[in-house]
């Protein structure tokens, strides 16, 4: 099995300045130490890990030598600590810098002594004992939805007894930049994660972790940012991998290189899922119907709705345009206007659009009504980022677990609450199954005291409510947007019916997870 290796870098710093643009670092005696993962690969073996984890103790003039006092050693999975000494410091190629800068939508990135996020480094080391990757995969934008291990020495300067070496999973959230240079993944990747190596399933490296990288308000990219293998590959000097459908390239005389095999989740959870954006708000909305019916959530379009002059009984009216856009690019000509033929105004959040003409290549989303509590769901929406970004216009990817399906009496399945990773510009998206069908809409999160979301606690829609809406039968519709107490209460996650409300207590007493476990209330995307 790969094996990350844990890397340390500890130097002079007796005022402290070593620990700028970092969350995680240890002091002794005027001395810092930093760490990051890294791992092992070809032969001869050379360690590569992130340059930014040694870029306070590069000196100035000559970025490929430390300065004084300061040493490298790297821990394997056998608990052996080894110097090391730096062979290459680089930066990664221009595109993913850009691709980097759109994404965070800040062309300050930070940098230490000429050293950037995307920066790679070798390491020379004594390998004897560690397992070294020579299996590569390359993955590109058509394989969101691939499963994913991270294996990274997150916080090891702890003990790395307890975090050198662990896994987490994940799925190919999104691929962006040009020639396919950064890979998003729903894969945890915790401080000290930065130089991991990102696997396939099937244990083949596909990229390297970054750290974590900021946005102009300082707020962190929510998902976990890769290089992607040909990125860094080729800084470093190496032959550069092949362009997929070259079979007859090798990245070098002893690794296999493979091409990505199909994503666990079919495309065509990606296909039915529309960009929406009412003036400067966007969401995501479901095609599901051949003529064009769009399944959202009314928060999304409620920003374009008014009621008609005079009142009209809590009716609303299209006063705004709204536009779709279906699989498109930052120049894509497929965004066209569309109708709101109803919003609603109850607890259920629904909205339905119809878009006049739907692009052939794109087919609309197939239903399926029997979610069950365990298995395995999609988020597929257009999140996070700004619809005029690199990635703004191209659906993201979060796995999860379906929690349960919430049933009220009378009423059958009402609301899906899952584990899958879900952010602004989620809402109105598809909560798809393994096969890539639609379970339901994506409405909201929970959130904490605070106002900030819990990702991993968030609510949609069963297809068992929105077909009544698609049926566009008028009983079905007075029925959605009906106002009822026990809904507006589950929606409101407050007791329902018979429950008993939550025992009063006295505010917990300030600590260092203040506000963690605090009550939550739900958060619409």
């Amino acid at each position: 099995m790969q094996s990350a290796v844990l890397v340390r870098v500890s130097g002079p710093d007796p005022k402290s300045l070593k620990t700028q643009h970092r969350s995680f670092f240890s002091m002794e005696a005027g001395r810092t130490s930093l760490s990051a993962s890294g791992f092992v690969c070809l032969e001869p073996a050379v360690i590569v890990t992130s340059g930014w984890l040694l870029a306070p103790f590069v000196k100035e003039s000559a970025p490929e030598e430390l300065i004084q006092g300061a040493s490298i050693d790297v821990c394997g999975d056998d608990g052996r600590w080894r110097s090391a000494t730096l062979a290459r410091l680089c930066n990664a190629e221009p595109a993913a810098v850009q691709g980097l800068e759109g994404l965070s939508m800040n062309h300050a990135l930070p940098k230490i002594r000429g050293v950037g996020l995307c920066s790679v480094a070798v390491l020379h080391a004594d390998c004897t004992g560690l397992v070294a990757i020579n299996d590569f995969e390359r993955v590109t934008a058509q394989h969101r939805g691939q499963p994913l291990r991270v294996i990274a020495s997150a916080f090891g300067l702890v003990s790395p007894a307890v975090f050198r070496n662990c896994v987490t999973k994940g799925i190919l959230s999104n691929v962006v930049g040009k020639d396919d240079a950064l890979l998003l993944t729903d894969a945890r990747c915790l401080a000290g994660s930065e130089g991991a190596m990102v696997l396939s399933d099937d244990g083949r490296l596909v990229g390297m972790v970054l750290p974590p990288v900021p946005r102009q308000d300082a707020t962190l990219i929510e998902l976990g940012l890769a290089l992607s293998l040909h990125a860094f590959w080729t800084a470093l000097g190496l032959p550069p991998i092949p362009a997929l459908g070259d079979e007859g390239a090798l990245l070098s005389p002893s690794p296999a290189v493979h091409l990505a095999t199909a994503p666990a989740f079919p495309s065509r959870a990606s296909e039915a899922v529309a960009l929406v954006q009412v003036g400067g708000s966007w969401g995501s909305g479901v095609l599901v119907s051949a003529d064009g019916l769009v399944v959202t959530c009314a928060h999304v379009v409620r920003p374009a709705m008014e009621e008609p002059p005079g009142g009209g009984g809590g009716a609303l009216v299209q006063r705004k345009p709204v536009l779709a856009s279906f699989k498109a690019s930052l120049a894509d000509p497929l965004q066209q206007p569309c109708r709101v033929l109803f919003c609603g105004t109850g607890p259920v959040d629904l909205a339905l659009l119809r878009v006049d003409s739907v692009p052939r290549d794109v087919r609309w989303a197939e239903p399926r009504e029997d979610a069950s509590a365990g298995e395995d769901v999609v988020a597929v929406g257009h999140a996070i980022f700004e619809p005029s970004g690199p990635a703004g216009r191209s659906c993201t990817m979060c796995r999860g677990t379906l929690a349960k399906a919430v049933e009220l009496d009378g009423l059958g399945v009402v609301m899906l609450q899952t584990s899958a990773m879900v952010f602004r510009g989620h809402s109105g998206g598809m909560l798809a199954d393994a096969a890539g069908r639609l379970l339901g809409v994506i409405s909201c999160n929970a959130r904490h005291s605070d106002g900030s979301i819990i990702p991993e606690i968030n609510l949609a829609i069963p297809w068992s409510v929105v077909k009544g809406l698609v049926s566009l039968d008028a009983a079905a519709l007075r029925k959605i947007d009906a106002p009822d107490a026990r809904l507006k209460a589950l929606w409101a996650l407050e007791p329902v019916g018979l429950e008993k409300p939550a025992v009063a207590r006295p505010p917990p007493a300030a600590s260092h997870f203040g506000g963690f476990l605090d009550k939550f209330m739900r958060s619409k995307l």
